[in-house]
């Protein structure tokens, strides 16, 4: 059975093994600030939406499963646009402290390595959010300002003259059959 959900502040550090024992469940409404590398990247425009049940494993192991949700200002990377993006991730991961051997734990499952006995909910969800981050950014797909990705075929274009003339090998090639 689950208990309901705390609301503690945000900036406050939760005793992780105690809630994953208890088997609780955290919502909470963080300030953008709070997470100030996802900032430099896309800042939020609203306060992000957390969501976290914490369980233990069957090694005692605690865990934290979530969500976490945010509008964030995006740019274009390309056209330099800016617009409003939906960021929203899901995450599942075991906290261990740091010091201890995460190997055997990495292979069944994200870790959060963490000091001492608690986390602040913000050190949970950031790195999630950055890496749910998409690769490109753009209002438009595709972006009207990529670059074209084709290019002139063989025998097209350039004279094979000026094309030996630009090479920059070519002066290898005539230093090649001065000795020969």
């Amino acid at each position: 059975m689950m208990a309901p959900a705390m609301t503690t502040p945000s900036d406050e550090r939760l005793a992780f093994a105690n809630l994953a024992r208890q088997g609780a469940r955290v919502e909470r409404r963080l300030p953008a600030a709070l997470l100030a590398r996802l900032a430099e990247l896309a800042p939020g425009t609203e306060d992000v939406r957390v969501d976290l049940e914490f369980r233990l494993d069957g090694s005692e192991r605690p865990w934290v499963r979530g969500r976490a949700a945010q509008i964030v200002e995006a740019t274009c990377q390309r056209c330099l646009e800016r617009f409003e993006f939906p960021l929203s991730v899901e995450f599942d991961l075991c906290i261990v402290a740091e010091g201890e051997d995460v190997r055997e734990i990495a292979d069944g499952g994200d870790v959060l390595v963490v000091e001492g006995e608690t986390v602040a909910i913000a050190d949970i969800v950031e790195d999630e959010l950055l890496l749910g981050l998409p690769d490109r950014l753009c209002r438009e797909d595709p972006c009207p300002y990529a670059p074209a990705l084709s290019y002139p075929t063989e025998g097209a274009g350039v004279a094979d003259g000026a094309a030996a003339a630009t090479n920059p090998f070519s002066v290898l090639s005539k230093l090649k059959r001065a000795d020969s």
